[in-house]
This record gives structure tokens, C-alpha cells and sequence, in this order.
């Protein structure tokens, strides 16, 4: 026989479930083409002005419904080309994961609870904050991986731009030096170099380099690509020299990485702050000062005797 907490987390758990499938529905609707079909063959004279006036109102909803909707897939969508997830049905499989890790993770929580036995208003915080945490839980993963895929880009950009321009000063063209620096990056920051790879690949499909760079940069979301792909541009537009200005631009990097540095280093004096005085200082006072307030305790427990 189901206990009463047992039922309420069950209910709990299918009402948070039923909740992330809609919401899922609701940003990844499943559009079907007879829909618009039969919609262009309806004839607009067969309708009633009023019935006509419901549907424009009920078709401008859906429109303002659907703009939402692409603002949130365009977003994500933005974030999980930044993660390396770039397939074109990448958003509708992370909604998936995402309402399939909710539903999970909020039935395992469900049995914990009912295996502890907690009080019902603590199960039902609890219930609540769990079902928090495990519907957050894949886009945090997502942003994680796309922060340390544009880390680890910043990072290794600078020695790139510096072998390329020992490739380009060595005589070679353009799009060799890209496959070049490519496989030579392979190793060391695969990140990087199969980004470059890509962009090799583009290249050599017929895409413009100017496009391919900017693709790179809209994928990995990193602004010193930006930066990159405009200076190339202007070098080609005004025929200057391609290795003097990746130079530059590799010391400008480096640059901003030696200030982001510095700016990291100013700021540890002011973090450390806090867990030195919520952790070290009570625990050193507690040595120092335990000894002498046992005594002081003692002496006046004899005065007072």
C-alpha cells in the first residue's frame, strides 16, 4: 500500500515530467507540412469576416509564439555550436537529454524519498530543489564544455598565429600554411587545430577564406577570431602584407592574455578574503584563544565557589 509521501512524490514527479515535456513541445514544436498545405489551399471567401478576424488574431499569436521560439533555439543553438555540438538537429536532441535527465533524475530522487521517509514539507522542499538542479543540470554541462572549448582557443591562438607566419615566411601559400599549423596543432591543442581544419576544408570546397573564417569565429564564439577575420580582410582588400599583420595581431593577443593574467592575479587578494575568514580565522582562534578561555572559565568556577 502506497504511503501518503510516496503518493505525493510520485505526483510530484509526474507534474514536474508532464511540465519539461510540454516545455520541450513548446520550443521544438514538431512542424508538419500538410499544416501550411492546407492552410495556402483553404479558400479566404468561404470563411466569415468574424471567423476570419478570430484566425488572423489566432495566426499573429502563432507567429509571436514562433518568434520566441526561434529566439530561444538561435540561442542555444549559438551555445551548443560553441560546445563542438554543430548538427543541425543538436537543439532538439539536447531538449531530449535534457527532459529524459529531468524525468530521471526527479524518479530517483521520488525513491530516495520514499526509502528516507522525511517529513512531508521537507520532502516536497527537497522534491523541488532536486527537480532545480537536474533540469539545469545539461545546459550547465553545455556552457562548461563551450567556456573551455574558447579557453582553450584564447590560449592556444597567439603560437598559431606565430606558426603561420613562419609558414608564410617560409614560402608558403595561404591555405597550405592553414593545413600546415592544422596538423601541427593536432597534438598539442586538438581544439584549435581541428578548427583550423575545418576552415582548410571549407576553403578547399569552393568557400571564400573571408567566409570561412567568419564561420570559424561564429562557431567557437571567440572574439579575437572576429578581430582576426576583419584584419585578414582589410589585407586582402588593400593588398598588405598577410605575415606582418598576423604578427601583430598575435602580439596584441598575448598582450591582452598577459593583462587578463594580471587582472586574475588583483583579484585573488580580494576572493581569499572570504574563505579566510569564514574558515581560517575561526579555527585559528579556536586554537589560540581555546587554552586561555578554559583557564578563565576554570578561575571563575573557583572564585564563584
Amino acid at each position: 500500500m502506497m504511503t501518503p509521501l510516496l503518493t505525493v512524490a510520485l505526483l510530484t514527479f509526474l507534474a514536474v515530467a508532464l511540465g519539461v515535456v510540454a516545455v520541450a513541445w513548446l520550443v521544438n514544436p514538431v512542424a508538419y507540412p500538410w499544416e501550411s498545405r492546407l492552410r495556402s489551399l483553404s479558400p479566404a471567401s468561404a470563411t466569415a469576416p468574424a471567423a476570419r478576424r478570430g484566425r488572423r488574431a489566432y495566426q499573429s499569436l502563432v507567429d509571436r509564439i514562433g518568434a520566441v521560439r526561434r529566439g530561444n533555439d538561435s540561442g542555444l543553438a549559438r551555445t551548443l555550436r560553441h560546445a563542438g555540438f554543430r548538427q543541425a538537429a543538436a537543439p532538439v536532441v539536447f531538449r531530449t537529454v535534457q527532459a529524459a535527465v529531468a524525468v530521471i533524475g526527479l524518479g530517483l530522487g521520488g525513491l530516495v524519498l520514499a526509502a528516507l521517509r522525511p517529513p512531508f514539507l521537507t520532502a516536497l522542499v527537497l522534491i523541488c530543489l532536486w527537480g532545480f538542479v537536474v533540469v539545469l543540470l545539461p545546459g550547465a554541462y553545455v556552457r562548461l564544455r563551450a567556456a573551455g572549448r574558447m579557453r582553450a582557443i584564447v590560449e592556444g591562438l597567439p603560437g598559431a598565429l606565430d606558426l603561420l607566419v613562419i609558414c608564410l615566411e617560409a614560402g608558403l601559400a595561404m591555405d597550405a600554411a592553414v593545413v600546415r599549423v592544422a596538423t601541427e596543432l593536432g597534438r598539442g591543442n586538438p581544439i584549435l587545430g581541428g578548427e583550423l581544419l575545418q576552415v582548410s576544408r571549407e576553403v578547399q570546397a569552393g568557400l571564400p577564406r573571408r567566409d570561412a573564417l567568419r564561420n570559424l569565429a561564429d562557431r567557437t564564439g571567440v572574439a579575437e577570431l572576429t578581430t582576426l577575420t576583419a584584419l585578414l580582410a582589410q589585407s586582402d582588400r588593400l593588398g598588405t602584407s598577410v605575415a606582418q599583420a598576423l604578427r601583430v595581431q598575435a602580439e596584441s593577443m598575448r598582450t591582452r592574455r598577459r593583462q587578463r593574467a594580471e587582472e586574475q592575479a588583483a583579484k585573488a587578494a580580494v576572493k581569499i578574503v572570504f574563505p579566510l575568514v569564514f574558515c581560517i580565522f575561526p579555527a585559528l582562534f579556536v586554537v589560540v584563544l581555546g587554552p586561555a578561555l578554559l583557564t578563565v572559565a576554570a578561575m571563575f568556577m573557583t572564585l564563584s565557589e
